[in-house]
């Protein structure tokens, strides 16, 4: 399966081998595995990520993101607090 998400502060659900692209909307978007395994691949970085529960990881502004369960997982796609710039 491979799917676009919006950007959501919702919990996310994917079973094991989905594929889907995400696009940060702006600097610090962060991606928290709550479950399971998350493949996490970013356009123009050669390395890969690998998430398990408890772990997060923050994305760069201007990015294709594209993430895969390796086992079913539950992830959470969060944004910056922009009320605290102020």
């Amino acid at each position: 399966m491979n799917k676009n998400l919006m950007m959501t502060n919702a919990k996310n659900h994917l079973r094991k081998r989905d594929v889907i692209r995400i696009k940060p909307s702006q600097a610090g978007t962060a991606v928290t595995c709550q479950n399971g395994v998350l493949w996490v691949t970013l356009s123009g970085d050669s390395k890969d990520y690998f998430l398990t529960a408890g772990q997060s990881l923050v994305l760069s502004q201007n990015r294709q993101v594209y993430l895969e369960a390796l086992r079913d997982v539950d992830f959470k796609i969060t944004h910056p607090d922009r009320s605290r710039l102020n």
